[in-house]
């Protein structure tokens, strides 16, 4: 059972990063280069990909969101870790508006993209989530991955969110557990 939103901090420690995009034909994935550190109960996870469903793979109180982004850790075990991140539709995407502004078309071919991201500033500004032990979504599906899913969502465009559809239609693996956070 999923722990409720913890309002502590998280330990990451996240950088100046460039990378490469990729369309594999089921998502859009950045492959990370930089030094971004997660740690958990004293294990270190390096960020190593990030990519992004449509709708959101988890639901809150029974809400899913629009989207959502998965920021994929790996420890020196091969062990994992991943950081969900909610999106819904807003006014603008912030700082993931360059990332949805280089999707590519062409699938399976990697990018560089021109500029540097810091990928902490794709969170939302609250550290409140919740955390369970459950599988990566998608295949092989490996079990014993760390996840900590943010309680707040943060904004993408609609145009953002069209462009992203417009390559990856529907990619999301059904809801697996739904989580309540509300205080009764």
């Amino acid at each position: 059972m999923p722990h409720p939103p913890q309002p502590r901090k998280l330990s990451l420690e996240y950088g100046d990063s460039t990378g490469e995009i990729l369309n594999n034909g089921h998502t859009i994935e950045v492959e990370t280069e930089g030094r971004n550190i997660l740690t958990l109960a004293g294990v270190a996870y390096r960020l190593v990909q990030f990519h992004f469903h449509s709708v959101s793979e988890h639901r809150v109180d029974g809400r899913g969101f629009d989207m959502e982004m998965h920021l994929v850790h790996a420890s020196a075990d091969g062990s994992n870790a991943v950081v969900g991140v909610f999106l819904e539709r807003g006014a603008s995407s912030g700082s993931l508006a360059p990332i949805f502004h280089h999707l590519p078309d062409d699938v399976n071919t990697k990018h560089h993209l021109d500029a540097s991201f810091n990928p902490r500033n794709f969170l939302p500004k609250s550290d409140a989530h919740f955390q369970y032990v459950g599988s990566l979504t998608t295949p092989p599906c490996t079990e014993g991955v760390q996840w900590i899913v943010m309680n707040e969502p943060v904004a993408v465009s609609d145009e953002d969110m069209a462009q992203f559809t417009e390559r990856i239609h529907l990619n999301a693996r059904p809801v697996q557990r739904q989580v309540r956070v509300s205080q009764r």
